[in-house]
């Protein structure tokens, strides 16, 4: 199961030519994630990052190009397949951690073993920033018992390991480099029974010890880049204890206050490490964006390739849970697309000012000839377009119920953009879905895919019945922000009217490029048709995201009283019906006198009691706006079914009943004698 919670997470890679990680997990992966994070923005006040969390994979492993903060961390460990399939999804779901502490992705047991083996081959780097996942954070973990075994195998190792990693790293780094920047750490693992374990961690002026001579191997300049982990007996495997026992003891015992403090430390120096090359990434895509933005103006410069430099920039704050920055960007992006469009248009030419869009879309295409079709029987051939088949559409029609109008992995809308090969409308849509995504994670909304389908297919039941979906959202392990939730409403309200005039032009466009000539009689009867078409499109879209919005914001904060109306069934409660003998023959069940009044209306005390003061359990902040902007878009939903409902004749409610005092109304009346017979 699918479910969004308020997490960040960045890659950490491991090289582990010793086989030591399985020693060193169970002490590190308890103590993620990252908590208490704070980053100097560069142009804004200090940033705090509540949590941040790790996902620790081994050297070698290929990661997806397409970088996903949002895919799920599993304490359980992942397969390659799986960690691939999860980088594909990016629309605001996560799967949750089952039975344990959900704080990194991490395999116990998969790991290298025997001597050194060199690291897989470095991974192709994409041209376009943005498209590439890449870690944070490089660490080799080594073991080395005693100084002997240093000098004569480890230290050149680590030299080696050093220079390969570090390479077009630092001062000497390219603007290339620097988006996908990293740093490195050494982590030396200490098993008991060794001559390392009866070292003191610090030593005197001279590199005695292996931590001390790893340091003066490892560390350049003055960045301490070399930890030391000491493992307890009772956690290494037998087959992995030293068979000698150092001769001459020192007398050093490592503690349980020492081996804390050397844990802490190691997770100070994460923090440190991390945000370091955060830092350096986000330098870099600002220095680059504001280049690219200053181009603006010259012949060739192409929108769609800015907006993947700039999101990437709205990734990486995302990745670290930066997400209020994340959607400041995605903001602009969506302002700089209006711009380009206003631009395009006053020119009157697409390609000097940033790049042509596609016309049309061409799933709105496929899916208006064949509702043409449906219309007029399945005789409809369109020029450059095979006969449409409507039985071959039950499958398609079963899978749009399925599917969530609103949401970044409907398509692959970032492969589209890429390729200049995207329509205003899938644009539109693509930018839509991921602030909705990131407003959902500032208001910690809790909702799975499987809960949101049952929350839409519900209101798509009850809609008709004019009641009310009472399904109530999984009680989230922190706090809904309900500001953010009213937020969402408000932006929905403003961009169904929007999406709704793109859409129908992006469909009239898609049919005028397939229109068929023909006689007057039958253009004018294919205009009409398409006329229909483009406006049940337009009003099933509007109406399908307005519900997705209603399911998603629904919050046991703002519960739904209980329906007056009857229920479906129009079953009525056994005692508003006598039965004959009652009739004939009142009973009584009590010799007391069960006649009460009615209860008075809330805020108005009844005869002989006392006034209450009414307070409300649960009112908290934003309540009032959300509750307003949902009714907002209730309202909206409602005028959509009824506009439709009016095009075919049907009415509801008092609408259809005639108001008293109309002139037409005394005309059409008839004066009956009460007298008469029946």
């Amino acid at each position: 199961m699918e479910q969004p919670f308020s997490s960040s997470k960045v890659t950490v890679e491991y090289f582990d030519p010793y086989d030591v990680y399985k020693l060193l997990a169970p002490g590190l992966i308890p103590r993620l994630p990252l908590r208490d994070l704070n980053w100097q923005s560069h142009a804004g006040p200090l940033r705090s990052i509540n949590t941040l969390h790790v996902e620790l994979v081994p050297s070698g492993v290929t990661h997806s190009n397409v970088r996903s903060p949002l895919s799920s961390p599993n304490p359980k460990g992942v397969t390659s397949s799986e960690s691939l399939a999860s980088a594909s999804r990016d629309d605001g779901f996560q799967t949750a951690a089952i039975g344990g502490r959900a704080g990194s992705t991490e395999q116990l047991g998969d790991s290298t073993s025997g001597a050194v083996r060199t690291s897989a081959t470095k991974e192709r780097r994409h041209q376009i920033p943005g498209l590439r996942r890449t870690p944070y954070l490089k660490v080799l973990l080594v073991r080395c018992d005693d100084n002997d075994t240093y000098k004569s195998s480890t230290r050149s190792e680590i030299r080696e390991w050093v220079k390969k990693n570090t390479a077009g790293q630092g001062k000497t780094a390219t603007n290339a480099e620097n988006h996908d920047a990293f740093e490195w750490l050494v982590i030396h693992v200490v098993l008991p029974n060794s001559v390392a374990a009866t070292q003191p961690r610090v030593s005197g002026k001279a590199p005695d010890s292996s931590s001390d001579t790893a340091k003066s191997t490892a560390s350049r300049g003055a960045v301490d880049r070399v930890r030391q982990i000491r493992i307890g007996i009772n956690d290494v495997p037998y087959s992995m204890l030293p068979r000698v026992v150092p001769a001459v003891p020192t007398g050093y015992q490592e503690t349980e206050q020492d081996s804390e403090v050397a844990w802490t430390d190691l997770i100070l120096k994460f923090k440190e490490l991390i945000l370091s090359s955060f830092d350096r990434r986000v330098g870099q895509y600002e220095e680059d964006i504001k280049e690219r933005d200053a181009q603006r103006s010259l012949p060739g410069w192409n929108f769609c390739t800015f907006f993947i430099l700039k999101e990437g920039l709205a990734r990486g704050f995302e990745s670290v849970g930066l997400v209020e920055d994340a959607l400041v960007v995605y903001d602009e992006l969506s302002v700089g697309l209006d711009s380009i469009i206003q631009e395009q248009a006053i020119a009157g030419s697409a390609e000097a000012h940033g790049g042509a869009l596609l016309n049309y879309t061409e799933d709105l295409k496929e899916l208006a000839h064949k509702s043409m079709a449906e219309i007029a029987g399945g005789h409809i051939e369109f020029e450059e377009e095979e006969a449409v088949d409507l039985q071959s559409t039950e499958k398609k029609q079963t899978e749009i119920f399925d599917s969530i109008p609103i949401s970044s992995t409907k398509k692959s809308y970032r492969d589209l953009i890429l390729a200049n090969k995207v329509s205003l409308f899938d644009f539109r849509s693509y930018i839509f879905s991921r602030q909705i995504a990131l407003l959902l994670r500032l208001a910690n909304a809790s909702s799975t895919r499987e809960e949101l389908l049952a929350k839409l297919r519900e209101q798509q039941e009850l809609v008709a019945q004019g009641v009310a979906p009472r399904t109530a959202p999984k009680q989230a392990d922190e706090p809904e922000i309900l500001m953010h939730l009213a937020e969402i409403c408000k932006r929905t309200l403003d961009f169904v009217p929007a999406i709704s005039a793109v859409m129908r032009a992006d469909i009239i466009s898609a049919m005028a490029s397939s229109k068929e000539e023909g006689d007057p009689e039958t253009k004018a009867t294919l205009d009409a048709q398409l006329s229909e078409v483009v406006d049940n499109m337009v009003a099933s879209f509007a109406f399908s995201v307005a519900q997705q919005i209603l399911a998603q914001t629904s919050t046991k904060s703002l519960p739904i009283p209980p329906s007056t109306l009857g229920t479906p069934e129009a079953h009525e409660q056994k005692a508003a019906i006598p039965e004959p003998k009652t009739m004939m023959h009142p009973a009584r069940s009590s010799s007391l006198l069960t006649h009460r009044p009615p209860p008075s209306p809330v805020g108005f005390p009844g005869p002989g009691r006392v006034e209450e003061t009414l307070t409300p359990s649960f009112l908290k902040a934003g309540l009032e706006e959300l509750a307003a902007q949902r009714a907002e878009l209730c309202a909206l939903s409602r005028n959509i079914l009824e506009e439709c409902g009016k095009k075919r004749g049907w009415t509801d409610g008092w609408a259809s009943v005639p108001t008293v005092g109309e002139t037409n109304i005394v005309n059409d009346m008839e004066d009956i004698n009460l007298d008469d017979a029946p």
